[in-house]
């Protein structure tokens, strides 16, 4: 009886450790420590002026935008979104930046969170 008794405690204490283990390895988290926010905005606004609408090709990201390791950019009316994360089926992250700091992106089945940084905007996506 004592040892059914440590049996699972053991047990336990391993299902918590891998709960702690997976929930580190979630890549919906972002950064949301921007190392040169006024670069990439300016970087975006020359996108939204000089690229249509569309996936942007990945020759024809600026540095800062590189440096965020992208899975994809894509040009949209107003702002340049730049896909972070996706596991299919699952979730998407990354960032909406706006050519009108003042517009914020539709919250619709998306999550958003402030930067901090003007017209920059965390989402989040889950299906």
């Amino acid at each position: 009886m004592r040892i059914e008794f440590k049996l699972r405690r053991l047990f336990a204490c391993l299902g918590l450790l891998c709960a702690l283990i997976f929930s580190g390895c979630n890549k919906s988290a972002v950064d949301t420590h921007l190392k040169d926010p006024a670069t990439l905005r300016a970087d975006a606004m020359r996108m939204l002026k000089d690229l249509p609408a569309g996936d942007v090709p990945k020759a024809q990201w600026p540095k800062s935008v590189k440096a965020l390791n992208p899975l994809a950019v894509t040009r949209e009316a107003d702002n340049i979104k730049i896909l972070l994360a996706h596991e299919r089926g699952k979730f998407s992250v990354g960032y909406h930046v706006f050519r009108d700091p003042e517009k914020r992106p539709s919250m619709a089945g998306v999550w958003l969170e402030k930067t901090g940084f003007e017209g920059i905007y965390v989402y989040k996506t889950q299906y």
